[in-house]
């Protein structure tokens, strides 16, 4: 897994063209995932052959308690 994690250095982030542009963070680390379940179903229209839809659907658990995540 990766992708999901905050960037360890300059340059693993995306540019921004923006000041106002941004990107989410997951998990402060890829390690901390600790299930992964995939399900597939048939796309019924016609699409290109590179054509993905994803949907993703994620069940936090807090490892430490504090002011920011008690909510979780």
């Amino acid at each position: 897994m990766d992708g999901l994690r905050v960037p360890g250095n300059p340059s693993e982030a995306p540019s921004a063209n923006s000041p106002d542009d941004r990107f989410y963070c997951l998990l402060e680390d890829d390690s901390l995932v600790s299930k992964v379940t995939v399900e597939t179903e048939q796309l019924l229209r016609e699409c290109p052959v590179d054509f993905v839809i994803a949907v993703i659907h994620v069940n936090i658990k807090k490892t430490r308690t504090s002011y920011d995540n008690i909510a979780f």
